[in-house]
């Protein structure tokens, strides 16, 4: 790469650790959003879903007009996708004291991927969840 090609060429050292810094920064940040959305978006489904059952369930008597049973299918893909999280989220741990406490960069490194490909495993959950729950609502007319 030559000197017109470093967009930092301008800079000191302390710049440029500076300019490293905040983009570790920038991101974690966005590793967590991703993390909590996915942990709000599949609890909230599963909850609502737990929700609708038991007001459901508790009008009386009279079975529902609808099987529940095709409502298990969705809330164990969206219980999935909050482990998915949860497990992430304890890779993005690993991987981080991989890298700064034991400065094994490789596994620090299978770590993060593992932990994106959970990430992606879990968004991956909620979008099937929806659309077996919308199949489920559909059976039910």
């Amino acid at each position: 790469m030559s000197e017109h090609d470093d967009p930092l060429s301008g800079f000191t050292t302390e710049q440029r650790v500076e300019v490293w810094k905040s983009g570790i920064e920038s991101i974690n940040a966005y590793a967590n959003y991703a993390l909590r959305g996915l942990l709000i978006l599949n609890g909230g489904a599963a909850i609502a879903i737990l929700a609708f059952l038991g007001q459901v369930l508790s009008k009386g008597p009279e079975p529902p007009r609808f099987s529940v049973p095709s409502f298990v299918t969705p809330l164990m893909l969206f219980g999935r996708g909050v482990l998915c999280s949860a497990v992430a989220s304890g890779l993005g741990f690993l991987s981080q004291l991989c890298f700064h406490d034991f400065h094994h960069r490789r596994s620090g490194n299978w770590f993060r991927f593992s932990a994106i490909a959970i990430v992606i495993v879990g968004w991956a959950l909620f979008i099937i969840g929806l659309s077996k729950t919308g199949a489920a609502f559909i059976a039910a007319r």
